[in-house]
């Protein structure tokens, strides 16, 4: 194991010298601390075999005339160690560290009104700074400060930004803390709950008024498939029993997904390219109560998650929508974890003219041979597909709903 080491916390040393070897009196210096031992580093006038040697502000001292301070020890445990020992390792150090760094951030009233907003949800620089009432330049830096720490996260958004508390870790369950500790009836934390609530009101009326100038489009197309409610009891049967660590819905539109199946994932994000989109999905998981869900804005070829992130990925009514649905796919399998499950809800292929001229739908459907094709490029394995038909013959447009798994 190697750490700077500047950053070991040892108390007494003991110098393992080499005695008189042609050294001139210069000794390897053994860290003797509990089961640690590193004969690694030389130091001068460190004494020799078997003398007490330096505490840890003698070798601080000393290497700090190093140019390079962050100098490497490194060390192991001995073969006899009682491994049942609590050590002090690198981790525990820097855990102790951020830790501190983080109560310092929230040993601020303003920051910690802040902190107490973001657990209620997230939140733009502009709406926070009305909900505090002060300037843009000062709240901006409380948030940089916050975000430091380690306790929010900074989510552009087109032209915005959203802030929220950090999605997990040490940061999250502090800030949670505090959030329960502050009480309720504090008049400066009530009025700001206050303020809060006519905040998302308006964005709740703003998101309602753009659903409503789109409703009537996504009715007429309702119309011409299966029941929603049939596709969402296939779609979660399809997916399994869970429970999924990280679900993505890409293209998260009303956030609809997320809500199917916010009961069986720890964590669900939504993404979306379209901002008023993102503050429908936004406004209704909050109206729902669904704390574990959340929506980013992203582009569904370049997700912003790591290789294997997510036990479930959903897209849902998407693909027809993109000049190279391919690639989607691809991002797709690739943010899966080994054995992870995708599903893909689509229409079957038809000769609907008017969505292409109306809805803007590139693609008039895919069929079973395509979307093998697409998800076999993708790496994944095509576990099973089904296909919903209309119940009313006047219906002109068949769901299909294809599942496939990461190779484990």
């Amino acid at each position: 194991c190697a750490l700077p080491i500047s950053r070991l916390g040892l108390g007494r040393c003991q110098c393992a010298g080499i005695g008189k070897t042609g050294l001139q009196g210069r000794a390897f210096a053994g860290i003797q601390h509990a089961d640690i031992h590193a004969p690694l580093v030389q130091l001068p006038g460190c004494g020799n075999a078997g003398e007490a040697g330096a505490n840890d502000e003698h070798i601080l001292a000393h290497f700090g005339k190093l140019q390079n301070p962050e100098y490497i020890l490194v060390f192991e445990l001995r073969n006899d160690a009682d491994k049942s020992k609590t050590y002090c390792t690198p981790e525990d150090r820097f855990f102790m560290d951020g830790l501190v760094a983080q109560l310092k951030a929230l040993a601020e009233p303003t920051r910690l009104r802040v902190v107490v907003m973001l657990a209620r949800g997230e939140l733009t620089v502009s709406e926070l700074v009305n909900l505090l009432g002060q300037s843009q330049p000062r709240v901006s830096r409380h948030l940089k400060l916050l975000t430091d720490a380690g306790l929010a996260e900074r989510l552009p958004e087109g032209a915005y930004v959203f802030y929220r508390l950090t999605d997990s870790g040490g940061g999250r369950r502090l800030a949670e803390l505090v959030n329960d500790m502050v009480p309720a009836g504090d008049p400066i934390i009530a009025r700001d709950i206050s303020r809060l609530e006519r905040t998302k009101e308006a964005r709740a009326e703003a998101a309602q008024a753009y659903f409503e100038s789109v409703a009537d489009d996504w009715d007429r197309i309702r119309k011409l498939h299966l029941s929603d409610d049939e596709v969402e009891r296939e779609m979660r049967q399809l997916a399994g029993e869970g429970p999924f660590n990280l679900m993505i819905d890409v293209g998260v539109g009303t956030g609809r997904v997320l809500e199917l199946f916010a009961d069986r994932v720890k964590r669900g994000i939504g993404i979306d390219i379209n901002h008023s989109m993102l503050n429908v999905a936004r406004s209704n998981l909050e109206n729902a109560g669904l704390s574990n869900c959340s929506v980013r804005h992203a582009d569904v070829g370049a997700l912003p998650f790591e290789e294997g992130a997510a036990d479930l990925v959903t897209v849902h009514q998407v693909l027809h929508y993109l000049d190279d649905p391919a690639l989607a796919v691809a991002e797709c399998g690739r943010v899966l974890r080994p054995g992870g499950r995708l599903l893909i809800v689509d229409f079957a292929p038809h000769q609907l003219e008017t969505l292409r001229e109306e809805q803007h739908h590139r693609r008039l459907g895919f069929s079973d041979e395509e979307m093998g094709e697409i998800i076999e490029r993708a790496g994944l394995k095509l576990a099973q597909q089904v296909e919903l038909h209309p119940m009313d013959k006047d219906n002109q447009l068949t769901m299909k709903i294809w599942t496939a798994e990461a190779q484990v």
